[in-house]
């Protein structure tokens, strides 16, 4: 019986070998559902763990071995992230009339020097303090305001508009885009 144990963790990682997509890592986990598996997303703009920086440093489709789990990497998605910080405005709470005057003059305001930060402060009606939203992709937003984002540069001052929402924002863009890569593997346990 000792003999066996070896033999079952090599024929997982011969298995582990041949896949090369999601849907076959799928297909691994419904053929052997006797071994403990899962499809796991790594994305370092959420994923800070010491497990996700040694996934991360793995640029290829080997198998390794971290803390007695296999990890077979099976995806990557090229992605882009952004980062802005905005001011809301309400279009329930103000007329839009009131709110494109207001955005005429906090724009004109940060041009003359006022800090965005201290705009926010002033302006900024859904409790956020300092308007940072932190990297995120775009998907993560509502259509309109992700697909706006995307047209402008670090430094940028603009406006967004998701009227069916009434909502109404004045955005700055405070990072250039950046490509990133979210990774997707086959996590399975380790035969004892």
């Amino acid at each position: 019986m000792l003999f066996a144990i070896p033999l079952m963790a090599q024929d997982v990682t011969i298995s582990l070998k041949k896949i090369k997509s999601v849907q076959q890592a799928k297909d691994f986990m419904k053929k052997n559902p006797d071994i403990q598996s899962e499809i796991i997303e790594i994305n370092p703009i959420k994923d800070s763990s010491e497990i996700a920086k040694k996934l991360f440093s793995i640029q290829t489709d080997s198998i390794f071995l971290i803390e007695n789990n296999y990890y077979k990497l099976v995806e990557v998605q090229p992605k882009i992230k952004h980062r802005v910080s905005y001011i809301y405005l309400s279009g329930v709470k103000l007329k839009k009339q009131t709110i494109d005057s207001l955005r005429t003059q906090i724009i004109q305001k940060y041009k003359q020097g006022t800090n965005f930060t201290n705009l926010v402060k002033e302006y900024n009606m859904d409790g956020n303090k300092n308007g940072d939203l932190g990297w995120f992709l775009g998907e993560w937003m509502v259509k309109g305001f992700a697909e706006t984002i995307k047209k402008y540069k670090k430094g940028d001052i603009f406006i967004v508009n998701i009227p069916q929402q009434k909502w109404y924002y004045v955005v700055l863009k405070t990072f250039e885009d950046q490509k990133i890569e979210i990774k997707t593997y086959l996590k399975t346990i380790k035969p004892s």
